[in-house]
């Protein structure tokens, strides 16, 4: 009977152990798994803030502010901003600006265009808002 009080003394202390070392596992686990996260997010940082950035020249393109759309897209550098700057500059052109300011936005959509067939050629977008700047 001794030595199984003994035995059973044992195995409580034992189970003490074994769940404060789970324990303590876990912290370090969930410590170790939080810093990932954090890390693996700051790396992504960058490419969610790019996606904002588009996002938010966008949005002034569909509400009608085609000057500030023309301005993020143009400080994007991509092929997709250069090509959302022109698209918004001719729009500007022909619906918005006064007749003697025409042509100056024209050719800067055509700058802008042609930087977005620069980029990528491939943007089929670029090549359709090059046309259109152009007048075609």
């Amino acid at each position: 009977m001794r030595l199984e009080l003994s035995a059973l003394t044992w195995n409580r202390s034992n189970v003490i152990q074994q769940a404060t070392s789970s324990i303590l596992c876990n912290q370090l686990g969930s410590l170790v798994l939080a810093l990932c996260l954090i890390l693996g997010y700051a790396s992504l940082k960058p490419q969610v803030a790019h996606a904002q950035t588009f996002e938010n020249a966008r949005v002034a393109y569909s509400e009608g502010r085609f000057l500030d759309a023309a301005q993020i897209g143009e400080t994007l550098g991509t092929s997709e901003g250069f090509a959302l700057a022109a698209q918004s500059l001719t729009i500007y052109a022909h619906y918005i600006a006064e007749e003697d300011e025409q042509k100056t936005y024209l050719e800067q959509a055509v700058e802008m265009a042609n930087k977005a067939v620069q980029v990528n050629a491939k943007n089929a977008n670029a090549h359709l808002q090059l046309a259109r700047a152009i007048g075609r």
